[in-house]
C-alpha cells in the first residue's frame, strides 16, 4: 500500500510483543532472486495498448457485431491511499502456476505524476489546490507477501508505524522490527 497526497490517521499502535530485529531478505533465499522487474515496468505493462485476441472480441453496440479492437487503460485520477495488487498467479488452458519474480518497488517517493492522464488543473481542483502542477507522490507503508504455491501457503506482512516511522514484520503471532526499510519486500 502506498500513501500520499495527504496524511494518515496517526492512531498509536497498541503495545506489541516485539521479537528481535529482523532482516527481511533472510526469509527468501530463493533462486528467483536474480529474476527481478520494477514496479514501473509493471505499471507500463498495465497501461500498454493491446490488441484484443479472437477469444476477447469486443461487442460493438452500433453495428451489433463482435470484432477485433484495441484496449488501453489510462489513469485519470488517483486516491490518497493507493493499493497496488499484483497478479501473482498465471493460468493458460493447460497450466496454472505462481509467478515468483521479485518486484522492485520504491519505499519512498513513488512518483505517479506522469502516469495520470488528466490535466494538472483537474488534479489540483480534486485536491483543493491551485492549478499549478501538482506532483502525485506516494510513500510505501505496507506490503503483504505470499509464500507457497497455488494450493496453499503462508502470508506475512510488513507495515510502517505511522507515529514513530518504524518498519515491522508481521508473521503470525510474531512481530519484529526491520533493520533496513530498503529490505522490505
Amino acid at each position: 500500500m502506498f500513501g500520499g497526497m495527504g496524511s494518515i490517521d496517526e492512531r498509536a499502535w497498541d503495545d506489541m510483543d516485539m521479537d528481535d530485529q529482523h532482516d527481511a531478505m533472510d526469509d527468501d533465499e530463493d533462486e528467483t532472486k536474480d529474476k527481478e522487474i520494477t514496479l514501473e515496468q509493471c505499471l507500463d505493462e498495465f497501461t500498454r495498448e493491446e490488441m484484443l485476441g479472437d477469444q476477447d472480441l469486443w461487442y460493438c453496440p452500433r453495428c451489433k457485431k463482435h470484432q477485433r479492437a484495441q484496449k488501453k487503460i489510462d489513469l485519470w485520477c488517483l486516491p490518497e491511499i493507493m493499493v497496488i495488487h499484483l497478479k501473482r498467479f498465471s493460468s493458460t488452458r493447460a497450466l496454472r502456476d505462481k509467478i515468483d519474480i521479485l518486484i522492485d518497488f520504491p519505499v519512498q517517493e513513488l512518483d505517479m505524476t506522469e502516469r495520470v492522464t488528466s490535466s494538472a488543473e483537474d488534479r489540483a481542483r480534486q485536491m483543493g489546490d491551485s492549478p499549478d502542477e501538482k506532483q502525485i507522490i506516494y510513500d510505501l507503508y505496507a506490503v503483504d507477501n505470499h509464500f507457497g504455491g497455488m494450493g496453499g501457503g503462508h502470508y506475512t506482512a510488513f507495515a510502517q508505524n505511522p507515529v514513530i516511522k518504524e518498519w515491522c514484520q508481521f508473521n503470525d503471532s510474531h512481530v519484529s522490527s526491520v533493520n533496513d526499510p530498503n529490505t522490505v519486500r
